[in-house]
């Protein structure tokens, strides 16, 4: 295991963003960081984490290289970094990073972070472990961007993960990138975006309102948020009532590791929470709803959590759109999503509108939850591209919304 000193600082200079030439933040190294340790090949990077008591937000503690995927060129690590949502709580998460080929502009690779959707709460539901869940701007590898994706706090690691708890989910989606730019040989500019779906939608918005203070050495420069959940308290409160169950068991779960005096006792009936227990930590998302599959409306309910405290109160702190964030805002959905109605986003749209944020809306007509990504991903491919060229970001507050152009 080979230990890298690695640290950040500031400047500003005129670089080559991919495809655009444009003033570009630049972030090369600083201040003293912890050495990082390289895991070897074949090692295994989550055994017995180091303690992430005294780092500050973002330190790389562990890094693997790994072979290339295959017809993907350039490099493919696996990190270890500290994140937390609280300025006294730090704690170890895992994540990927993709850096391009060859030699970086000379202001540093720019670099998106992305915030993968739901896969569940067991530690082996990580997309990094399996390395078969790939981030949706991959492909931009190609174009000269660094990726980095995180799994969130507890998915790689241990304690439960807090699903849909915003500050931590997107604390560690802003966090990543900083990491990132600690890998040896890696260059990364200032400049990132951040781009997520479902889940992931949900942690970009909270990533938008945090990268201010959270990382203000880095310039964001645009957010997309795919299918974002919304209206946290009296969705879970309906989903409890229908099938599948697996999205409120996350959630209040996640909830329930995080703030001891939020019992699920005082949402679920036992037998529901033993099913929960036995699940929750060993299967993915779709083993949570097939354990809770035979509780319906009248047997699994104690009280709905919309009216319940502390529920009541958690559940807004997650809510996104709240708080004001930093730069362009795209929001996309699609209008047969059963998954995540589409006025989830609707309401996101008429917050950040509500504050003069600068904000898209694209409305599809198909796509359902699942392929609205790929539907829409060469327009959101050219939005991003767009963002980091510094272009004016087109605005639908006051407007209806349209669909992704074609």
């Amino acid at each position: 295991m080979t230990p890298v000193s690695t640290s950040t600082s500031t400047s500003t200079s005129t670089s080559t963003t991919p495809g655009n030439s444009t003033t570009t933040t630049v972030a090369p190294a600083a201040t003293a960081i912890p050495s990082a340790v390289e895991i070897p090949g074949g090692a295994d990077l989550y055994a017995d984490p180091p303690p992430a008591a005294g780092t500050t937000p973002g330190t790389l503690l562990r890094f693997q290289r790994l072979d290339p995927l295959p017809g993907a060129p350039g490099s493919l690590w696996r990190v270890m970094y500290t994140s937390g949502a609280a300025a006294d709580v730090s704690e170890v998460v895992t994540g990927m990073v993709r850096v391009p080929a060859g030699a970086p502009p000379a202001a540093g690779w720019p670099t998106i972070s992305w915030a993968h959707g739901t896969t569940g709460s067991a530690d082996h539901c990580a997309p990094s472990r399996a390395l078969d869940y790939l981030p949706v701007p991959d492909p931009m590898v190609a174009d000269g961007f660094v990726v980095a994706s995180t799994d969130y706090p507890g998915l790689g690691t241990p304690g439960l993960h807090p699903y849909l708890d915003g500050a931590t989910e997107g604390s560690s989606v802003v966090d990543i990138v900083e990491a990132a730019a600690q890998l040896p040989g890696v260059l990364l500019s200032g400049d990132y975006a951040v781009w997520g779906h479902s889940q992931g939608g949900h942690a970009a918005l909270f990533a938008r309102e945090l990268a201010a203070s959270r990382s203000p050495q880095r310039r964001l420069v645009g957010t997309v948020a795919i299918a974002p959940p919304a209206l946290l308290r009296d969705s879970l409160t309906a989903i409890l009532t229908l099938q599948p169950k697996g999205f409120a068991a996350l959630t209040l779960a996640g909830i329930a590791s995080r703030h001891p005096d939020a019992r699920l006792s005082d949402i679920l009936v036992p037998e529901a929470i033993s099913a929960i227990d036995q699940t929750i930590e060993k299967g993915c998302k779709l083993h949570v709803d097939q354990a809770l599959m035979l509780f319906g409306a009248s047997n699994v309910v104690v009280a709905p959590p919309n009216a319940v405290e502390p529920w009541r109160t958690l559940l807004d702190r997650s809510e996104p759109g709240m708080t004001a964030g930093t730069g362009p805002l795209l929001l996309v959905h699609s209008v047969d999503d059963r998954t995540v109605p589409e006025v989830m986003s609707a309401v996101v749209k008429g917050r950040t509108c509500g504050r003069g944020e600068p904000t898209l809306r694209w409305l599809n007509a198909s796509g359902g939850h699942s392929g609205v990504v790929g539907d829409t991903y060469p327009a959101t491919r050219q939005w991003v591209l767009d963002r980091f060229a510094g272009l004016p970001a087109p605005t639908s507050c006051g407007s209806p919304d349209s669909p992704s152009p074609r």
